[in-house]
């Protein structure tokens, strides 16, 4: 078992798989069988918002879950833990919105009866507040220049041989590119330039923490996008949904799994989880190295 984050007993579920009978049987069948709980990011709750018949969405996306309440979990924003460590220079690892929770738990429960009143009483509470929220994830231009910066990076720090290999591709190179130390200054840059001490970037960067998940998240993105053949023709919106989907790797790279039919989603994450574990271990075996010549 590694040592470098704990795992919580969480699968995290894309919000498309809520719509879907044979998942959700499978879902709860091994959450029962791995004592395990079903955890919705905040993203899935947004994206059961945005569009125009959202009680219809969010009643089709919840009435099968609400067969087994209790093991839903709601999961926390990321970006708010991301600006809490910023501001607190404390790295955070606990993905459950405890005050989210019970709300839905409670709406689930009542949907189970075949009361739906709290779906509009839910509603009403976020059509307060997705209007912002939409302009804050909705950055289409944005979110496309940030990918395309970093795959620009890429593209001027890799070798040719390396280029090669992940454009086959192959999935060690991308693993190891991941994995390197000269990657990880992406994210010490990125907490550098949000105002973070070189302590408190140090710290991000090492981990575990949620921004450190994030930004390598984005590098593991845009390597991605490098590797099935760039950005030429690629829509923007395309780009967002892909930062949404973000969300969801990032806060499972802190829990047991992730259930989602997206493939590029499936390749990040699980290039994630391997190379944070790999970086763990040459910090490590540094760590070790260099208490040793201090010792000697």
């Amino acid at each position: 078992m590694s040592d470098y984050s704990p795992k919580h007993p969480f699968i995290v579920v894309d919000q498309n798989q809520c719509r879907k009978q044979q998942s959700v049987d499978d879902l709860i069948r091994r959450c029962y069988q791995q004592e395990l709980g079903l955890l919705l990011p905040d993203t899935a709750i947004y994206e059961f918002s945005k569009g125009t018949k959202a009680y219809n969405t969010w009643r089709h996306s919840l009435e099968l879950i609400c067969k087994e309440p209790g093991l839903v979990f709601a999961g926390r924003s990321i970006g708010k833990m991301m600006n809490e460590e910023v501001a607190t220079g404390t790295a955070l690892n606990d993905v459950i919105d405890q005050e989210v929770t019970p709300r839905l738990r409670q709406l689930l429960t009542e949907l189970k009866t075949g009361d739906d009143s709290r779906i509009n009483k839910s509603l009403a509470e976020v059509v307060k507040f997705i209007d912002d929220e939409k302009d804050l994830r909705e950055q289409h231009d944005v979110n496309k220049s940030i990918v395309d910066s970093l795959t620009e990076h890429w593209k001027s720090s890799l070798s040719d041989d390396d280029l090669k290999k992940l454009r086959q591709p192959d999935r060690e190179t991308f693993v190891r590119i991941l994995s390197q130390l000269e990657t990880a200054r992406i994210v010490f840059e990125a907490a550098k330039a949000d105002g973070c001490s070189d302590e408190i970037a140090t710290s991000l960067t090492v981990g575990p923490s949620v921004y450190g998940h994030v930004v390598l998240g984005l590098a593991a993105l845009s390597l991605d996008w490098l590797a099935q053949g760039g950005l030429d023709g690629a829509k923007a919106d395309k780009i967002t949904n892909d930062f949404h989907d973000l969300d969801y790797i990032c806060t499972a790279t802190f829990c047991t799994d992730l259930v989602t039919d997206d493939r590029r989603a499936n390749r990040v994450y699980s290039a994630m989880i391997d190379a944070l574990e790999r970086r763990w271990a040459k910090w490590k075996t540094l760590a070790e190295a260099e208490e040793g010549q201090s010792g000697s």
